[in-house]
């Protein structure tokens, strides 16, 4: 019981940019992500190059809760990031089910609350309409087929036009001093 929670504390570690965590020793050979919540259905990801995803945009893994249930690992998850940050969202949160096997995380799923999906969904809109109009090429690098791609480029990729999207539609201070 306790290794299934240090596996987990593994993975909120392994996520973050200056982690050296080999994502082979954390997961299982076939293991996936399942995002639930975001878009009109739920995505199926290979989980290491959703990990390499999550490093990419400097995720920050929060476990706020936890309980066991045979082999699943149930959390309550705060997740912040660059693009986060960037689209002026504080966090983002999650209740999460790890399936874990043999010390290694063999499917991952994760379902953001109403809320967070409330608040990306608006912004993300409004982001992916000037992204698609302004800089329609690297539109292509992070959406394929109505939904985020999920690797290492697309994540760059992401906090750098989201850092951009924020920079180009900042109001104006008024013409104080």
């Amino acid at each position: 019981m306790e290794r299934k929670l240090q596996t987990l504390e593994k993975w909120s570690h392994a996520q973050k940019r200056t982690a050296t965590v080999k994502f082979d020793d954390l997961f299982t050979e076939d293991s996936v992500l399942e995002l639930k919540g975001l878009g009109a259905s739920s995505t199926l990801i290979d989980a290491k190059t959703a990990s390499e995803y999550s490093k990419a945009v400097g995720s920050d893994w929060n476990i706020k809760e936890t309980w066991l249930e045979g082999e699943r690992v149930h959390a309550v998850l705060t997740e912040q990031n660059e693009w986060l940050e960037a689209a002026g969202i504080p966090e983002a949160n999650y209740e999460g089910e790890f399936v874990i096997k043999q010390d290694k995380i063999d499917v991952v799923h994760l379902q953001p609350t109403r809320e967070t999906v409330q608040e990306q969904a608006k912004t993300l809109s409004e982001f992916f309409m000037w992204i698609s109009r302004e800089h329609p090429q690297q539109h292509s690098n992070i959406l394929a087929n109505g939904k985020l791609i999920h690797n290492e480029v697309a994540g760059k990729t992401l906090v750098k036009m989201m850092q951009q999207w924020r920079q180009d539609n900042e109001p104006l201070d008024s013409f104080s001093q």
